[in-house]
C-alpha cells in the first residue's frame, strides 16, 4: 500500500464561538495539521480568529516562509498562560480596557465575569479600587457619617445614650443610602455613557497593558487586536510591518492537490488571477452580525446589501497602523462605481477595500466584536430614503459579534457530496447538556483511541465526544421557578441565537463529522483570567479533540483507531450526504411539480399572464428581462424537474419502497432564498 503523506489529505473546517473558550483550538489545529492540509477554514468570533491563524499558517506552510507555522500555533496557550506582575495572565491583558471604561470592567471582572484566577480577597480589592477612584459615590457618606458620628459623640457626652446610639445607626443608615446614590449616579451619568462613547463595549482591543517588571521582552503586552495581526503576520512567515495578508494573499498562494505534490502554480502577475474565475488555494469565511439592519453576513463579502464606507478615523482607534494603510491604499486604488459618484462622501471616509484585499485581521476583528466586553465596529451605508439634491447621504451601520447570528456556521463549506470532510469543533457546557452527569462521573463520553477506554481516561479525556457516537450531547439548560428571571432570559437569549444552529449540528451528515468539547464552570467564556492550570488543561482537552476528529476520517490511521462501525468512515459520511442530498431534492421536486401546476391554475383564474407565456418569446415578464438563452434554459429545467416530479410522484402511488425518503430518519432540508450574494465563486463556481 502506497505510504501517505499529509499533502495527500485535504480537509475543511469550521469552529464555533465563545470567547477565551478558543483557548481550547490550537492544540487541535496543531494536531490536526499533522495529517491534513487545510483547504477552507471558517468560523465565528474567537474561532474566527483562529481561522484567520490557521489560514496564516498554512499559507506559510505551503510558501515555504514558515514551514513550521503550526508549531508557532501549538505554543499560543503556554503564551497565554503566563502571569503577569500584577498576578492576570496575558489571556486576560489581551482584554485590556480603554481608561474611561476601565471602571466599570473592573466591577465587571469582580462580580459578573468569572474566573478561575481571582478569589473574594481580589474581588475586593478590586472593588474598593473602583470606589477609592470616584469621589462622589465615598465622598458624601463620609461626610454624612462623620456628621453622625459627632452628634452622637456629643450625646452621649451629654448623657443621652439611647439617643446616641439611635443617632449613629441613622447615620451609618443615611450614609449607605448615599453611598448607593452615589453608585448609581456614577453609573447612570458617567459609567454608562463612557460605554456607549466607547461604541457600545468596554474594550476597543487596542489599549495596551503596560507593567513596570516583566521577564518578557518588552514592558508591555499586546493588545487584542495587535496581538491577532502580530499571530497572522508571524504564522504567514510574514514581519509585523510587512503588508497585512489578506485574503487575495490565501487565494492566489500555491495549491495542494488530492494528487501527491503541491501545485506550484502560483500566480504572481495580477492581470494572471482574477477572483471571479481562478481556483482559490485556502479559503476562509467568517460570521459577522450587522445589527443596524438585523442581518447575518459572511466575510470578506459583506456588501452583499449595499456599499460600505468606513471613516479613516474609525481605523485608527481600531487597528495597527500597517493595516490602516493598506486598507487607504486598497480602497484608493478600487474602481468608482455609479453608487459612489452619487453619494454625499465626507472627507476622511472611504469605501472598504474589495473582499480580495481586505486584511484578514479586519475580519477577524468585525467577526470577535462580545457584546459590551469589546465594542461595535461602526461603519456607513448609503441611505437611500434621504436623498438631497441628487446626492445619497450615508447613515451608520454597527457591525457585531458574528455568534448573534451563527455561533457555529458548520454550513460555510457544505458541498451535497463532499470530496473532502469539513471538520467542525463545538464547545458545549457539560452541566448545560442533557443528561450528563458531573465531570467526576463522565464514564461514557466516547474516544477514538480503544487503548484509553473508562477506566484509564483522564477527566479531558471524558469531556472530549465524537458526535458520531452514540450519546450526543443535546444543549440544555435547567430552569425552574426558582431560577430566577436571569436565567429565563438567558434561555430566552440563547434560543433565539442559537436554534438553527443546535438543529443542524443534530442532522444525519453533520454530526458525524464534529467533536464536541465539554467544559465546565470556570472555564472558557467570560473567564478572562483562568490559571495557567485551567489554560493548560483546555490545551490538552483541545489536543485530544484534535486526535478523535483527525483519525476518524484518516485512511491511514490503524483500525483499533477509529470509533466508527464502518472500515471506511469517510465513505460511510459521503453516503450519508448522498442519501440527504437525493431525498430533499425528491421532496422539493414533487412539491415544485404540483406547486406549478396550482400556481399556473390560479394566475389564469386572477387573468394573469402565467409563467409558460411569461418564458414564452416576446412574453410579458414582470420583474426583469431574460436574454433568450437564459429563457431557453428555464423553460427546459422546469419542464424536466416537473416531469422528474411527476415521475416520482407515479413511482410512489405504484410502490411505496420507491422514494429515497423511505428507510430511515432523514433530516428535513428547505431551500432558503438569502439576500444578494457577493462572492463571484457563488454564482460561477470553478474548482
Amino acid at each position: 500500500m502506497r505510504k501517505h503523506d499529509a499533502s495527500h489529505f485535504l480537509c475543511d473546517i469550521v469552529m464555533a464561538g465563545g470567547v477565551t473558550s478558543g483557548i481550547v483550538y490550537p492544540g487541535a489545529i496543531s494536531k490536526i495539521s499533522k495529517r491534513y492540509s487545510f483547504q477552507a477554514i471558517g468560523g465565528t468570533s474567537v474561532g474566527a480568529i483562529t481561522a484567520a491563524v490557521t489560514a496564516a499558517a498554512e499559507y506559510g506552510r505551503r510558501t515555504g516562509k514558515n514551514p513550521r507555522s503550526f508549531d508557532g500555533i501549538a505554543a499560543i496557550p503556554e503564551e497565554l498562560g503566563q502571569t503577569m506582575c500584577d498576578g492576570h495572565s496575558s489571556l486576560f491583558h489581551l482584554f485590556s480596557p480603554d481608561i474611561r471604561t476601565r471602571p466599570l470592567f473592573n466591577i465587571a471582572v469582580a462580580f459578573i465575569m468569572k474566573s478561575s484566577n481571582m478569589g473574594v480577597r481580589r474581588r475586593l480589592c478590586t472593588l474598593g479600587g473602583v470606589v477609592l477612584g470616584a469621589p462622589v459615590i465615598w465622598g458624601p457618606a463620609i461626610v454624612i457619617q462623620s456628621v453622625g458620628v459627632w452628634q452622637g459623640i456629643t450625646l452621649w457626652s451629654s448623657g443621652y445614650w439611647f439617643s446616641a446610639v439611635l443617632s449613629s445607626l441613622m447615620s451609618i443608615l443615611a450614609s449607605g443610602l448615599t453611598f448607593g446614590l452615589g453608585v448609581a449616579l456614577m453609573f447612570y451619568k458617567r459609567w454608562l455613557p463612557d460605554l456607549c462613547r466607547n461604541n457600545f463595549g468596554l474594550c476597543l482591543g487596542k489599549e495596551q497593558y503596560n507593567q513596570a517588571a516583566s521577564s518578557r521582552p518588552s514592558n508591555a503586552v499586546e493588545a487584542l487586536t495587535p496581538w491577532i495581526h502580530h499571530k497572522i503576520q508571524t504564522a504567514a512567515g510574514l514581519k509585523f510591518e510587512d503588508d497585512p495578508l489578506t485574503f487575495g494573499d490565501l487565494w492566489r498562494a500555491p495549491r495542494r492537490g488530492a494528487g501527491d505534490a503541491i501545485k506550484n502554480e502560483v500566480q504572481t502577475a495580477e492581470s494572471a488571477w482574477h477572483p471571479e474565475s481562478a481556483p482559490r488555494s485556502i479559503e476562509v469565511a467568517m460570521q459577522t452580525s450587522d445589527i443596524s439592519r438585523n442581518r447575518a453576513l459572511q466575510l470578506p463579502f459583506i456588501e452583499s446589501l449595499s456599499p460600505l464606507y468606513v471613516e479613516v478615523a474609525t481605523l485608527k482607534k481600531y487597528f495597527p497602523p500597517e493595516v490602516v494603510t493598506c486598507m487607504v491604499n486598497a480602497s484608493a486604488k478600487r474602481p468608482i462605481d455609479h453608487i459612489d459618484k452619487r453619494l454625499d462622501l465626507p472627507a476622511g471616509v472611504i469605501r472598504i477595500p474589495l473582499p480580495e484585499d481586505i486584511p484578514l485581521v479586519f475580519a477577524a476583528r468585525l467577526s470577535l466584536s462580545f457584546p459590551i466586553l469589546l465594542s461595535a465596529f461602526p461603519m456607513k451605508a448609503p441611505d437611500y430614503a434621504s436623498i438631497e439634491n441628487g446626492k445619497i447621504p450615508l447613515a451608520d451601520v454597527w457591525f457585531s459579534d458574528g455568534g448573534l447570528t451563527s455561533n457555529m456556521p458548520i454550513h460555510f463549506f457544505d458541498a451535497p457530496l463532499p470530496a473532502h470532510p469539513t471538520f467542525g469543533l463545538n464547545l458545549i457546557g457539560v452541566k448545560q447538556s442533557l443528561g450528563h452527569r458531573p465531570e467526576s462521573e463522565h464514564t461514557d463520553y466516547e474516544y477514538p483511541d480503544h487503548s484509553m477506554r473508562a477506566q484509564t481516561r483522564s477527566p479531558n479525556e471524558r469531556l472530549v465526544q465524537l458526535g458520531s457516537s452514540r450519546r450526543l450531547p443535546i444543549q440544555y439548560r435547567a430552569l425552574d421557578t426558582h431560577s430566577g428571571l436571569g436565567a429565563f432570559v438567558e434561555c430566552l437569549f440563547n434560543t433565539a441565537r442559537c436554534w438553527s444552529d443546535y438543529q443542524n449540528l443534530l442532522a444525519p451528515g453533520t454530526r458525524d463529522r464534529l467533536v464536541h468539547i465539554g467544559l465546565v464552570d470556570g472555564e472558557g467564556g467570560l473567564c478572562l483570567d483562568m490559571s495557567a492550570e485551567v489554560i493548560r488543561k483546555l490545551n490538552d482537552r483541545g489536543i485530544q479533540a484534535g486526535a478523535a476528529i483527525r483519525n476518524l476520517f484518516d485512511p491511514a490511521a490503524d483500525a483499533g483507531c477509529t470509533d466508527s462501525s464502518s472500515p471506511h468512515p469517510f465513505a460511510a459520511h459521503r453516503w450519508i450526504r448522498m442519501r440527504n442530498t437525493v431525498a430533499a431534492a425528491e421532496d422539493y421536486v414533487r412539491r415544485l411539480a404540483i406547486s406549478l401546476k396550482d400556481s399556473e391554475a390560479a394566475a389564469i383564474d386572477r387573468n394573469e399572464p402565467t409563467l409558460k407565456d411569461m418564458l414564452s418569446p416576446g412574453g410579458r415578464v414582470t420583474e426583469s428581462r431574460m436574454g433568450p438563452i437564459a429563457r431557453e434554459t428555464a423553460v427546459r429545467l422546469l419542464n424536466e424537474l416537473v416531469a422528474l416530479g411527476d415521475y416520482l410522484a407515479d413511482s410512489e402511488r405504484r410502490s411505496h419502497n420507491s422514494s429515497t425518503l423511505k428507510g430511515g430518519p432523514l433530516p428535513a432540508q428547505r431551500i432558503m432564498l438569502h439576500s444578494v450574494q457577493k462572492d463571484p465563486r457563488a454564482q460561477n463556481p470553478i474548482e
